[in-house]
């Protein structure tokens, strides 16, 4: 992972540990992230536009826990599937060249 990345993985934790330590988890729980010394940068947009954050009113945010879930499943199985269909791949070529040499 190349820093720049880390560094964007490190400020989206903190990001969600802030709103859960506020208890912003709920909709009644929102809160106002510049208050709590959160920046509304590339990561911040970021949990917007996929909807782990959610502005309840203007201003007001708040994490929402099953949403970050579900896309956290989402992503896993995403990374199952798609290194299942690698393997296969690997193993039909494997069988093809296997066959190939046979004869």
């Amino acid at each position: 992972m190349s820093p720049s990345n880390r560094s964007l993985v490190v400020e989206r934790r903190r990001l969600m540990r802030v709103f859960r330590v506020a208890g912003a988890t709920t909709p009644k729980g929102t809160i106002i992230p510049g208050e709590y010394g959160v920046d509304k940068g590339l990561v911040f947009q970021r949990l917007v536009e996929r909807e782990i954050l959610k502005e309840t009113s203007p201003g007001w945010f708040y994490l929402d826990e099953d949403r970050l879930n579900y896309l956290k499943l989402r992503d896993s199985r995403v990374s199952i599937i798609t290194f299942v269909i690698i393997i296969a791949v690997a193993l039909s070529i494997f069988l093809i060249i296997s066959r190939n040499s046979w004869k």
